[in-house]
Parts: C-alpha cells; sequence; structure tokens
C-alpha cells in the first residue's frame, strides 16, 4: 500500500511555509555585533587552512540562536539550536554546532534555510542549492556489513545503478567514485548526474555526496547539491573543506504552525465541506474497497460498478452504516496506457458534499505507471514520471485531469502522491537524486495548472506515511511539505498488521505518536486519515498448505473495538479531536501469492463486525 523555472517557485514557498521570523536571509545584510566581534566567536577549530579561513581573514560573523539571526554574543547557552556563519571576503564558513560540522561555501551570496535544522540545511548561493543532513538511523548495527546494507539499499539504490539512469535520461558527469585521500581520515563517496533534455530545468545538475569515517558504520553526511551548470568543482571544493568540530547544543525546526489557506477560488459547497471537516465535532467514514476506472475502458467500467455496488451492500449488511466517503485511486497510467479521472463511476458512485447523504470523493492520483513498483529487487524498470514532469511531458495529462474534475462540480478530497517519505513508491526521494524538492516542485506545478484552469473543489491533502522510511534525515516528511499555499488538509497513514502481536500498538497508542508527532505543526488543518486499518493476520505457507490465515481476528476486534471508544470520547481522547475522515483499506496486501496482510473485512470476521456496528452506532 500501501520547469519553466519552478525553483523559483520553490525558493519563495520556503519562507511561506515559515511562521513568525524568517529563518533565510542574505549575506549582504549586516550583522549585530553590539556584544561581541566576529573573531571573539571564532574557534580555531573552525580553521579552513585549505581555504585560508582563520581569525585574521574572516571580516565578519552572523549567529543563528533559538531561530532567529541575534548579536554576537559570547556568552551563549550552548545548549540551545547554535549556527554561525563567518565570512571573509570571497566566501563564507558555515559552522552547524548541533550537527558538528563545518564547511566553506565558494561564495559570500549565500542565503542559508534553518527552517527544517533538524533535518537539513540548505544553502542558496549563485547558482546553486546545497543540502545537508547529518545522519545516525542506520537501524541495521555497526558493521560492514549493516553499512553496506543501509547504503545499497537506502542511499545508492537508484543513484548507482546505470539503468536507473538510462531508464529516466539521466546520465552522469563523471564516473561515480569511492575516496579516501580527497578528504584525509574520511571516506567520501560522490555521484554526478545531470537530468538530460533540460531545457525548462532550472538546477539539472546534481553533484551528491557521502562523507563518513571508515569504521563507521552509523554516521555519515549527505550532500546534495543542484545547480543551473555543471559545478563539480565548487561542489568538491565544499567537501574538502569539511570538518567535524565539538557538538554542542541541539537542532530544532523552525517552521511553527503551519497556517492553512482556503483556496479563494473554492465553489461555496468546497468550502463548506472544508469548514465542516476542519471542525472538531464530525466524522466522515469510508471503506476503500475498488479503484473506479475511467471512462475509456468500456471493458471494465460496468463491472467495477457492480463490484463496488455489491460491497457497499455486504459492508451496509453487517455494520448498519451508509459510507461518506468513496476512496479510489488513479496512476498516471499503466504502462503505455493513460488512466483518466473516472468521471462516470465517480458521478454514479460519489457525487457528496457532505450534507446530501451521499458519498464524497477521495480521489488519490499517484505518479506511477508501474504501480509503484520500484522496490530493491526490481533491477530492469526503474522508470519515475518526476523528471518528465519537470521536463512538461505531462502537462496535457495534468490539463485534462484539472477539466475532468472541474466538471465532476462536487467536492473532491485530493490527494496527490501519498507515502512519499518512503522508499516503495515512484515519486519517493530515493528515486528522485535524494532530492525531495523534486516532489515539491512536480506537485507545484500541478497544483498551478489546475489553479489555471480554475478548478474550484479540490481539497489538496499532503499524506506522508507515519513513520519514514529510508530511516534517515534528509528523507522526513516535512521535507516534502509543498508549502501552505498548496495544501488544505493533512492526512494520516498508520497500519496495524497483526502479523507479530509483540510490536502491535492500539489504535490510541499509534494515533497518540502521530498526533504528537504532527501538533506542532498541523493544528490548523483538517486531519484526514485517508488510509488506514487493521489486519487479523496474513496467511503462512506450511508443507505447501496455507495456514493461520485470521489467526488473530479476536485481536483486530478488539482493536476495531477500542478505536470506537475513542473516537466516540473524544473529550478525553485529545488525539481523536482533529480527526475529521476516516477510510478502511478494505482490501489484502499479497506476497508471493499469499495474503500478507488480511485487511480485507471478510465475512467470518464476526467480533469484527460487531465491533463496527457498535461503533457506528455509539458515534
Amino acid at each position: 500500500m500501501k520547469f519553466v523555472k519552478y525553483l523559483s517557485v520553490l525558493f519563495m514557498t520556503f519562507s511561506l511555509v515559515a511562521c513568525g521570523s524568517s529563518t533565510t536571509t542574505s549575506s549582504n545584510e549586516n550583522s549585530s555585533t553590539n556584544s561581541a566581534t566576529a573573531q571573539d566567536i571564532w574557534d580555531e577549530e573552525y580553521q579552513d587552512d585549505q581555504n585560508l579561513f582563520t581569525s585574521n581573514t574572516i571580516t565578519s560573523a552572523k549567529l543563528f540562536y533559538k531561530g532567529d539571526y541575534v548579536s554576537l554574543d559570547t556568552q551563549i547557552s550552548k545548549r540551545k539550536d547554535v549556527k554561525y556563519e563567518f565570512y571573509t571576503k570571497n566566501e563564507t564558513r558555515f559552522v552547524n554546532s548541533p550537527e558538528k560540522y563545518a564547511i566553506t561555501i565558494p561564495s559570500t551570496n549565500t542565503n542559508f534555510d534553518y527552517s527544517l535544522g533538524q533535518y537539513r540545511v540548505q544553502i542558496e548561493f549563485d547558482d546553486s542549492l546545497l543540502t545537508v543532513s547529518h545522519e545516525t538511523s542506520n537501524p541495521y548495527g555497526s558493521n560492514p556489513n549493516s553499512w553496506n546494507t543501509y547504503l545499497n539499499e537506502w542511499v545508492n539504490r537508484y543513484i548507482n545503478n546505470p539503468i536507473y539512469l538510462e531508464d529516466n535520461n539521466l546520465k552522469y558527469t563523471r564516473d561515480p567514485s569511492t575516496s579516501t585521500t580527497i578528504l584525509d581520515g574520511y571516506e567520501v563517496i560522490t555521484y554526478s548526474i545531470m537530468i538530460d533534455d533540460n531545457s525548462i530545468i532550472d538546477k539539472p545538475y546534481y553533484d551528491i555526496s557521502i562523507v563518513r569515517k571508515p569504521k563507521d558504520y552509523i554516521e555519515f553526511y549527505l550532500f546534495v547539491m543542484k545547480s543551473s551548470a555543471n559545478q563539480s568543482s565548487k561542489h568538491d571544493q565544499i567537501i574538502k573543506s569539511f570538518k567535524m568540530v565539538e557538538q554542542f547544543g541541539y537542532s530544532e525546526n523552525h517552521i511553527g504552525q503551519y497556517e492553512v489557506v482556503p483556496n479563494p477560488k473554492w465553489s461555496e459547497e468546497t468550502l463548506n465541506y472544508f469548514n465542516k471537516i476542519n471542525s472538531t465535532n464530525t466524522l466522515d467514514f469510508g471503506f476503500f474497497t475498488h479503484s473506479l476506472v475511467d471512462d475509456n475502458d468500456t471493458e471494465n467500467r460496468d463491472s467495477v460498478y457492480e463490484k463496488v455496488v455489491n460491497e457497499n451492500k455486504r459492508l451496509y449488511a453487517l455494520t448498519n452504516y451508509n459510507q461518506e466517503i468513496c476512496a479510489t485511486y488513479t496512476h498516471l497510467s499503466w504502462g503505455n496506457i493513460p488512466m483518466y479521472f473516472p468521471s462516470t463511476l465517480a458521478t454514479q458512485l460519489a457525487s457528496g458534499n457532505g450534507f446530501n447523504d451521499k458519498p464524497v470523493l477521495q480521489f488519490t492520483l499517484q505518479y506511477t505507471t508501474n504501480n509503484n513498483n520500484v522496490n530493491i529487487y526490481n533491477k530492469t524498470n526503474n522508470y519515475t514520471p518526476m523528471f518528465d514532469i519537470l521536463r512538461g511531458k505531462y502537462d496535457d495529462y495534468f490539463n485534462r485531469l484539472a477539466n475532468d474534475i472541474k466538471a465532476y462540480d462536487k467536492p473532491v478530497l485530493f490527494r496527490l502522491n501519498n507515502e512519499m517519505n518512503t522508499d516503495w513508491t515512484s515519486y519517493c526521494g530515493l528515486i528522485s537524486l535524494l532530492d525531495p524538492d523534486i516532489f515539491r516542485m512536480t506537485w507545484i506545478r500541478l497544483y498551478e495548472i489546475f489553479e489555471k484552469n480554475n478548478v474550484d473543489n479540490c481539497i489538496w491533502i499532503f499524506n506522508p506515511i507515519a513513520e519514514s522510511c529510508p530511516y534517515s534525515s534528509w528523507g522526513e516528511d516535512l521535507c516534502y511539505m509543498p508549502g501552505t499555499q498548496y495544501v488544505q488538509a493533512l492526512g494520516l497513514t498508520r497500519y496495524e498488521m497483526l502479523n507479530d502481536l509483540n510490536t502491535m500498538k492500539s489504535f490510541k497508542e499509534g494515533y497518540t505518536a502521530l498526533y504528537e508527532k504532527n501538533k506542532a505543526h498541523w493544528m490548523n488543518y483538517p486531519w484526514v486519515v485517508s488510509e488506514f486499518g487493521c489486519a487479523a493476520g496474513g496467511a503462512i505457507a506450511e508443507a505447501g498448505h496455507l495456514t493461520k490465515l485470521y489467526r488473530n481476528k479476536d485481536v483486530q476486534a478488539v482493536w476495531v473495538k477500542e478505536m470506537f471508544d475513542c473516537l466516540s470520547n473524544k473529550e478525553e481522547n485529545e488525539f481523536c479531536q482533529k480527526i475529521s475522515v476516516m477510510v478502511w483499506f478494505n482490501a489484502n496486501d499479497y506476497q508471493d501469492g499469499l495474503i500478507l496482510n488480511s485487511l480485507y473485512l471478510a465475512n467470518e470476521l464476526t467480533d469484527t463486525f460487531n465491533a463496527f456496528k457498535e461503533g457506528f452506532s455509539n458515534i
């Protein structure tokens, strides 16, 4: 389950995302030096001999402290988020104390973005953008094999694969390299890649480096630099300036609460539905049963209609509940066959506005042409549409989609590219040059096409999965956030598969953790649990036979009962107060022909259906 130059838009959205003081500033602004001088706060361990960066050569400095630039001060608390910028006439020495590194940027025309400082720092200079993250999340253990597993699975799976480059019209501008001589005491792995066919892409040249101590199998630093022209020499210069320094303080994000921005173009029905789901006293529930097909698929359209109608009747008979959400998924294409908005079936099976006793459509669009078949075992087809979207090759498709959705003329919960903070989708950062900004740019491209077509009925849902995978800082969910003007709801996804009872969490435990993760930034938004479920235990193959399917059905029933206990008592369960929409994923996951995760609510799950029936009656 699970560029016309658009980068200029990207930089603008970073400032729009943050609330309060901006964390991006220009080096041309004057530093305040009321309490100390640049030399006073300089430490000899920051020295960069290669670039002659010493206390004698620095001309000015800036101090970023607890979310803002402040006067230079030697008495600051070193337990806080502290970052230094030191300047000479031609260069900038950046010291990230919490993440214990220093680097030299070969320019003073710099803008530092610390808004997501807990995960990364972004530095814009000249015609380049550099992202630096400190990675310490290898879950496999501290030994050479664990490092190789982590590296090959969750860092260079694609960028070290020539087939991936060929499939996506990318090419190396120099051969990949691994060196222990570029930077004394460190191993440096470097990939230099160009997005070909790039006439409308602003920064198509990428230099990506992994910097680690040879005997450290957990900790490393990731550098992703993209430029308008080939700037590999500048990238190498930055890497050679890298130095680990004494650690003090801790990194923080500085974005505050995102401000929700209702689209002023919304129809009255859409605005009314948005206001409904952004309240704390409503809950719309639905079951995903089958994806709707578009009008071109005349061979299957009628049979899909019958399947959905019959399944809805079955679920109603077992739960005594009329669904308020009709959920469906659409890909860009299936191979070379485009997949379009299911206009007829959406009208027949949904057409709800939140008040007319019909289901509201939750439409999930995924940027994939191979059903997200990008797992580590797929060595032959590594195509992602992301680069062709940047090239503008999907614009005609996007314009048709915009007009089809506008013609549908009812509110749509529009969920684009769910579970992007993973390694199993065709639009994840792992398959797009370790750069979540590409996700942001492709999101914004589609959003702006919808705006040009005056689409007035889409509520856009930003929907990461609960726990980011790959385990990393660079791939955390907030790194994918497109900006407040492009998102109107937060999507939540968390499953309990019940294949291992030793690791299970109740609905309250799992969603309390999600609430704690998101409450610092998303309290102004409606929260949509756009897919979730608790399985009953998948099948196990023994001696050629399937056994133990539904082995944990009693636990599933208790899980569902406890879920409704929480939802019916929101006053005592703060995490439930933000949830206004829920969609149970009523379909199984398969592996090698076996039911891996039994999420489909089969008739024999009697106690689970009784828990649903009782729960719906209480809420």
